[in-house]
């Protein structure tokens, strides 16, 4: 069994080798551009959109919240908000589509963690149990290792 630990908040996303589930918004799109780095954006599938688009305006909202400290302030702001949403930076750029992975070209000696992707969402937690139709802890284990920066915990249990 394979537990992933998910944090709260936003995630700020640097231009640096890794995969990624980020949708892709004018400052994210600029930052990529102008790094000259090579990536990958898919098209979000119309079912997907409404969460995805939802988590996103959720994580500017949140950013935005936490950084009033008057609880007056902030309910005004928040219902500011509700009546209009407005953030040019994190607008979402059409058509919708969320960063998958930043990565090198092939070369010799290369070790591109960026080309292994686990079935799973980065974005959410999974409890991988091996059940029939789910996704294999024989595929998703090495695949989230090969993918990330640092591993807190790996676990199993028997039975």
């Amino acid at each position: 069994m394979f537990v992933r630990n998910v944090g709260g908040g936003c995630n700020t996303v640097r231009v640096e080798e890794g995969i990624y589930e980020q949708l892709v918004t004018q400052e994210l799109h600029a930052e990529l551009e102008s790094s000259g780095r090579r990536y990958e954006t898919a098209r979000i599938d119309a079912v997907d959109e409404p969460h995805l688009l939802a988590r996103h305006v959720s994580d500017v909202v949140y950013r935005h919240l936490t950084a009033i400290k008057d609880r007056s302030d902030r309910l005004n702001a928040a219902n500011d908000v509700i009546r209009r949403l407005d953030s040019e930076s994190a607008a979402v750029e059409e058509p919708a589509r969320q960063l998958l992975r930043i990565y090198q070209s092939e070369h010799p000696g290369l070790t591109n963690r960026a080309s292994i992707r686990p079935t799973t969402p980065l974005s959410e937690a999974a409890l991988l149990t091996n059940a029939s139709g789910e996704p294999s802890i024989g595929h998703e284990l090495p695949a989230e290792l090969a993918s990330a920066d640092s591993v807190d915990l790996a676990s199993g249990f028997h039975r």
